[in-house]
This record gives C-alpha cells, structure tokens and sequence, in this order.
C-alpha cells in the first residue's frame, strides 16, 4: 500500500510528489533554498517529508 492510498483511506487529499533535481543552469544557492522551502510546506501542513538522497 503506498501513501495516497493509505491517505484515501482516511478520506484524505493524495500527496504530491517532487523531485529534487537542479535545473539546467540554476544556482545550487536557488536550489537548496528551493529544497528547504519544499520541506517547510510539508512540515506546515503536518506532513514529514519522505526523501530520498542520492548521489
């Protein structure tokens, strides 16, 4: 069971998934300030973000 179907089981919204990966061309400081606001809307709306690091 993955989590949108544990969470349509509660009667509630699926999640959103996103991926991580830079764009051509943008600056690691506008990338990871882009990662961390990602992670604080998860964390403003009591979901824990589920990541995956990778090389």
């Amino acid at each position: 069971m993955g989590m949108n179907e544990l969470a349509e089981d509660f009667g509630l919204k699926p999640f959103s998934a996103s991926y991580f990966d830079r764009k051509e061309g943008e600056l690691v400081q506008d990338h990871i300030e882009l990662c961390f606001e990602m992670i604080e809307r998860s964390r403003s709306r009591n979901v824990t973000p589920i990541l995956s690091i990778r090389s």
